[in-house]
């Protein structure tokens, strides 16, 4: 695959999960079910889609997937894991716009996390843009109106 045709599977790829996510309140709104039975369909999907994937892609590549993985891989699914229960937690428990505010900041915490672990720097411009999203956090928090919005931004942040 050329470079160019590479860039722009690249692009389709990242518009498509941009739809896809920004529907995912509505989605969840919509069903009528409790976040364990959301978490196990969404589950069942997802395990679907990446099973059919990895077939194409050993089909394309000719190589198998064995030895690829190693213990990152298996850390990168726990985290996974945990954080697309909460994601389905916090929308059932608070507003799709208390959700959608803390994850605004998700690229400012990993910024930080890459200036803390891996020694990354930053620009101040950067600094002050994170610090004025997390203000708004904090003010998007203190305006919750009960005891479940606050659980709901809480797991938001998980």
């Amino acid at each position: 695959m050329s470079i160019a045709r590479s860039r722009l599977v690249g692009i389709h790829l990242v518009i498509s999960s941009a739809v896809l996510w920004s529907t995912a309140g509505l989605f969840v709104r919509i069903a009528d079910m409790d976040v364990w039975s959301m978490v196990a369909w969404r589950s069942a999907f997802s395990f679907v889609t990446l099973g059919a994937f990895v077939l194409i892609r050993r089909r394309w590549t000719k190589k198998g997937v064995k030895g690829t993985f190693g213990m990152p891989g298996v850390v990168a699914c726990v985290v996974s894991t945990v954080a697309a229960i909460t994601y389905i937690a916090s929308l059932q428990w608070t507003t799709v716009a208390n959700v959608m505010t803390v994850y605004a900041t998700l690229p400012f915490v990993a910024t930080g996390i890459a200036f803390l672990w891996l020694h990354d720097p930053v620009t101040y411009r950067f600094v002050i843009a994170g610090c004025l999203a997390f203000l708004g956090v904090v003010i998007s928090v203190g305006a919750a109106m009960s005891a479940n919005d606050l659980l709901g931004i809480l797991a938001a942040r998980s």
